[in-house]
């Protein structure tokens, strides 16, 4: 699985996923810190108001990330029960948005369903329920 592991490095205040898309990678952070965030309901928001600027909807961080830590392992539950296809990718519910410089590695999941299918019998007894 380490080879199949891609270095990246995200600036701060960078969105690196974001709620409603699919999750197609996993992220382990190295260093730096990430915050995840959920958006709120706000009344402005959908009504608009008369000043002609399109109100962004208040996000509360919900969860600090560093290092050590792990983003996307629902995918591992995903690749666990042998998926064929990526149609039916989990979604991410909420943003991971970078609070420093973010450094660290990805998985993708075509990536890790490569793993999942070259090791189906050991997978199987680490596999995440």
């Amino acid at each position: 699985m380490c080879y199949c592991l891609t270095p990246v490095t995200y600036p701060a205040d960078h969105i690196i996923f974001q709620m409603g898309h699919p999750i197609d990678r996993m992220l382990l952070i190295i260093d730096g810190t990430a915050w995840t965030y959920r958006t709120t309901p706000n009344p402005s928001f959908a009504r608009g108001d008369d000043s002609g600027a399109a109100p962004s909807p208040p996000q509360t961080a919900t969860k600090r990330l560093g290092k050590g830590d792990v983003y996307g392992e629902n995918l591992l539950t995903w690749a666990s029960a042998n998926k064929s296809g990526f149609e039916d990718l989990p979604r991410y519910t909420e943003y991971l948005k970078c609070d420093t410089k973010v450094e660290g590695f990805t998985l993708s999941a075509q990536d890790l369903l490569s793993v999942v299918s070259k090791h189906e019998g050991s997978w199987k007894l680490y596999s995440v329920t």
